[in-house]
């Protein structure tokens, strides 16, 4: 799914992931968003951690959402490849 064209004043909140819909279920994402406009990326585990990551680029999302794991996409090309913080 291609993430639409956002004005920077705009707070489109695109759903990535969320297990409760997914065809695949992941064993440890519970659900992921991500802000075009501030190249924000939330992430929600099912431990209840949640990461927000910073300066990832929507190319990375479209990837991801075409991944066949959910888990190992974040994993491999996500996790250390980007600033992260705890956020909950």
């Amino acid at each position: 799914m291609k993430i639409p064209e956002i004005r920077d004043n705009e707070t489109f909140e695109h759903l990535v992931y969320d297990d409760a819909k997914a065809e695949k279920p992941s064993s440890n994402i519970r659900k992921a968003t991500y802000r075009p406009h501030n190249k924000k990326l939330t992430v929600e585990f099912k431990n209840d951690s949640i990461y927000e990551y910073s300066e990832v680029p929507s190319e990375i999302i479209d990837e991801w959402e075409n991944a066949d794991s959910v888990g190992s996409f974040h994993y491999w090309r996500i996790r250390n490849a980007f600033p992260y913080q705890q956020v909950g």
